[in-house]
């Protein structure tokens, strides 16, 4: 289970309850009001019902090559330590992302001392660093 503090709108986690075993994008999260933590409800922009998920049912999605690829990060795998490269514009500047894996961290950025295992923390990193929201195509 994820929790919801680690949450914003926008993240793409993975649900499985009502809307069966799917990856969505949220789009709210209840507040607290009576509930016990694990029974706030989120809501996600492509639920049409706008039914929501217990967070209970919902989980982060394990950060792999494959899915940074489709975050648009060039993946370099050919050294010791893997690579993986996304090039982002400011101010008409070039700059890079870069995420780095070894077999002990897991995938970390320099900057971060604590490793980046899902993909809504690099979503809420990669915001941070570049003031941009990181597009993601699963």
């Amino acid at each position: 289970m994820i929790k919801a503090n680690e949450l914003r709108l926008g993240n793409k986690i993975q649900v499985n309850g009502l809307h069966g075993d799917l990856f969505m994008t949220v789009s709210a999260i209840t507040g607290k009001g009576t509930l016990n933590e694990n029974k706030r409800v989120i809501f996600f922009e492509e639920d049409k019902e706008q039914v929501g998920e217990f967070l209970e049912h919902c989980y982060s999605i394990p950060l792999t090559p494959d899915i940074l690829e489709k975050c648009g990060f060039d993946i370099d795998l050919n050294n010791f330590n893997w690579n993986a490269f996304k090039e982002f514009e400011n101010n008409g500047l070039s700059h890079y992302v870069t995420l780095r894996f070894n077999e002990k961290r897991g995938w970390f950025f320099n900057h971060a001392a604590s490793p980046v295992k899902h993909v809504h923390q690099l979503q809420n990193l990669y915001f941070v660093l570049t003031g941009e929201e990181l597009e993601i195509n699963l």
